[in-house]
C-alpha cells in the first residue's frame, strides 16, 4: 500500500491564506467512535482532513506552528482591515471633501496595499517552508505507521481518503464500519503518545464550515 500524502495541509496553511487560526470541530450525540471490524473485507476509507485535530502528534505541531506565526498573521490582516476601511472612506467623501485630501488618501491607500502584498507574500513563503519543517517528520510515521502497522494486521489493501467529498457533501453512503478514521487515529496516538495529553479515544468530527480568507486588495 501506497501513502499518499494528502492530509491536511490546510490546517495550518491557512494562516497564510487568511483562514482562522483555529477549527472547531464538534461531534454528533452518540457518535463514538466504532473499532475495526474485519468481516467487511480489505477496502477501507479514511479522512485524512481529520488527523490535524485527531492524532495528537499532528496537532502538537500544528499547535505550534499557529504560536509562531499569530503574530505576523495578525499584522496581516490589520493592514487589510485599514484598506477596506480607507477605501470605503475615500468612496463616501469623494464628492464631498477637496480634491487633494482624495489624493493624499489615494497616496496612503496605495502604500498600504503594497506593503500588506509584500507582508501577506512573505508569510505565505515562509509558513509553508515552516510547515514542511515541523509536520514533515510526522507525517513520515503516520504513513509508515499506516503501511508498516495498521494495515497489514487488519488486512486492509485499499484505502480510500474521503476528506474532499466529506467536506463538499458529496458523499452518499458508507456501510457501518468501513470508515476507519477515528480507529486509526486512536491506535496512532497509543503508539505515539504526548506527553500532557490524554490518549482517550477521540470522537468522529462532524466537517467544520470553512471561514472567508482575507481578501486580496
Amino acid at each position: 500500500m501506497r501513502f499518499i500524502k494528502l492530509i491536511c495541509s490546510a490546517a495550518f496553511i491557512v494562516l497564510a491564506s487568511g483562514l482562522a487560526l483555529a477549527q472547531q470541530q464538534s461531534t454528533a450525540p452518540g457518535n463514538q467512535p466504532k473499532p475495526f471490524n474485519p468481516a467487511l473485507g480489505p477496502l477501507r476509507v479514511i479522512n485524512m482532513a481529520a488527523f490535524g485535530t485527531g492524532i495528537h502528534e499532528l496537532k502538537a505541531k500544528i499547535d505550534q506552528l499557529n504560536n509562531e506565526f499569530a503574530t505576523r498573521y495578525k499584522e496581516v490582516q490589520t493592514l487589510q482591515d485599514q484598506i477596506t476601511s480607507l477605501e470605503s472612506e475615500i468612496s463616501t467623501q469623494r464628492d464631498s471633501v477637496r480634491p487633494e485630501v482624495i489624493s493624499e488618501k489615494m497616496d496612503r491607500l496605495e502604500r498600504l496595499k503594497r506593503d500588506y502584498k509584500r507582508k501577506a507574500e512573505d508569510l505565505e513563503t515562509d509558513a509553508k517552508k515552516r510547515w514542511a519543517d515541523v509536520t514533515g517528520p510526522v507525517y513520515q510515521k503516520i504513513g509508515d505507521f499506516l503501511e508498516k502497522e495498521y494495515a497489514p494486521k487488519r488486512g486492509v489493501t485499499m484505502l480510500i481518503d474521503i476528506s474532499g467529498a466529506r467536506q463538499t457533501g458529496s458523499l452518499a453512503y458508507i456501510a457501518d464500519g468501513i470508515e476507519i478514521t477515528d480507529d486509526f487515529m486512536n491506535e496512532y496516538n497509543k503508539a505515539y503518545p504526548v506527553p500532557g495529553v490524554s490518549n482517550a479515544p477521540s470522537p468522529a468530527p462532524a466537517a467544520a464550515p470553512a471561514s472567508a480568507p482575507i481578501k486580496k486588495p
